[in-house]
């Protein structure tokens, strides 16, 4: 079963959006993910980058919105409680 986000992991969600999204349009560039990675001390190539970026994004806008973001981290909590129910234990990666 998908995950249902409580009122806090929503507002969470959406403080970490804001604090990515550093020129306040709403959206995700290249640069402020890419930016974002690094600040956490992850290097991406990146090929890499816009691959996930194309992945994720659904309506072709080359920036990812926070519906789209909403998506992806609510997968990478989704993966996280299936490795909990399943014993596994560390920190879910995203393909």
């Amino acid at each position: 079963a998908k995950p249902v986000l409580t009122q806090k992991q929503r507002m969470e969600l959406r403080e970490c959006f804001d604090l990515i999204d550093a020129d306040g349009s709403g959206s995700l560039s290249v640069d402020e993910i890419q930016s974002a990675f690094k600040h956490m001390g992850v290097k991406l190539v990146p090929s890499l980058l816009q691959k996930v970026i194309a992945d994720l994004d659904q309506d072709g806008s080359g920036q990812i919105e926070y519906q789209e973001f909403v998506k992806l981290m609510t997968g990478t909590l989704e993966a996280a409680m299936l490795a909990e129910q399943a014993g596994l234990t560390g920190t879910p990666t995203v393909p």
